[in-house]
């Protein structure tokens, strides 16, 4: 980088000085039209030459760009292009260095954030032993800052992705598909919305419930062989990575594909495929051949599979309540699922047995916490 521009009014691009009438005037004028337009100060000095007065304009570099009355132009050849959308948020981040999920946004404050989004951060940071009980007792506001997610008093958009549960509205496209497939037939699939921790949150909840033994397959366009191997953690989005990190959903080593191969390669079964797209990733697993179950066994057992995959299901379906409004009542339990009250009480019967929920405080005033 230069250590500063100049430009020259009055004289010709071969050195030649033809002067300026008007050069008082233009000593005024440029300053204050370079700072109410560009909002930066250029130095103006006026030059003379054979009995000729020209203008010389100095103007040092910035650690970020200069916009033009609230727009940023690009000048590529002999062309000058403005630039929106993506090309804008691109070059903002090569020259500024600042990260996409780093930026603040203005229209989101922590009380529009989602209780059930930070309820699983503090529930899995603490089961991981990435933070402790005292880190996590704490104001939602205060975990923020603990995190790094508040600039100058305003949310990034790294917690509007994490906490928010309306995400799509921060970015389009902000969810999960999982698909069962047989062949090229599409048997049944799910969409999992929300912000980022619900929707690894509910991802886990299916996949074991649901797509355990499922082949889950996608029409493949580009292989990302070199994820197979080892690599450097260089995450795009630090700030979210970070949140997830905490929550022990990623490793900060670069280490979690390759665990995932190793933990296929100890089952006998192929390891996964990765699939990248232009603005996405897919994942696929083949079925493992050993756990399949025969036709014939699966037709004699299938009453019985429905009824263990639906209890199982009524207890999520009973816990996600309880993240949404642990003081909720058997009653209102029973009517949001349509099943009757003696039905939810023996499923939380069942939860207490297992350790997954514990009863604080009365009847009338007390509530249920998940550990």
């Amino acid at each position: 980088m230069t250590e500063h521009s100049k430009i020259y009014i009055g004289k010709r691009d071969d050195g030649t000085v033809i002067g300026v009438s008007n050069s008082k005037r233009l000593l005024e004028d440029i300053p204050n039209k370079v700072q109410s337009k560009l909002g930066i100060v250029a130095d103006v000095n006026l030059l003379t030459e054979n009995g000729l007065e020209y203008i010389e304009i100095t103007v040092n570099p910035w650690a970020f760009p200069v916009n033009y009355d609230g727009e940023y132009h690009y000048r590529s050849g002999s062309t000058k292009q403005q630039l929106r959308g993506n090309a804008l948020t691109n070059f903002l981040i090569s020259k500024t260095g600042l990260k996409w999920d780093a930026a603040t946004i203005a229209d989101i404050s922590v009380d529009d954030l989602d209780k059930e989004s930070f309820d699983i951060f503090r529930q899995e940071a603490l089961r991981s032993g990435r933070m402790t009980k005292e880190d996590l007792d704490i104001s939602n506001t205060e975990l923020l800052e603990k995190l790094d997610l508040i600039e100058d008093g305003k949310l990034k958009r790294a917690d509007a992705l994490c906490f928010y549960r309306k995400a799509e509205k921060v970015i389009s496209g902000c969810y999960v598909k999982i698909g069962k497939f047989e062949g090229s037939d599409l048997l049944y699939q799910d969409e999992v919305r929300g912000s980022l921790l619900i929707i690894a949150d509910r991802v886990i909840d299916l996949i074991y419930l649901k797509y355990l033994k499922a082949a889950i397959s996608y029409h493949k366009e580009t292989r990302a062989e070199t994820l197979m191997h080892s690599h450097s953690s260089k995450p795009f989005n630090p700030d979210i990575a970070r949140v997830f990190y905490r929550a022990g959903y990623i490793e900060s080593w670069g280490r979690g594909i390759q665990k995932i191969c190793d933990a296929c390669k100890t089952l006998g079964a192929d390891e996964p495929e990765y699939i990248v797209h232009g603005g996405d990733i897919m994942l696929k697993f083949n079925a493992l051949q050993s756990a399949k179950v025969p036709e014939s066994i699966a037709t004699k057992n299938q009453d019985v599979t429905k009824n263990v995959t639906k209890n199982v299901s009524k207890e999520t379906e009973i816990l996600t309540l309880l993240r949404e409004d642990a003081s909720m009542t058997t009653t209102e339990m029973a009517q949001k699922l349509s099943v009757n009250r003696r039905t939810v009480q023996r499923e939380l019967e069942k939860l207490k047995n297992k350790n997954c929920i514990e009863r604080k405080g009365g009847r009338r005033y007390g509530y249920w916490e998940i550990p």
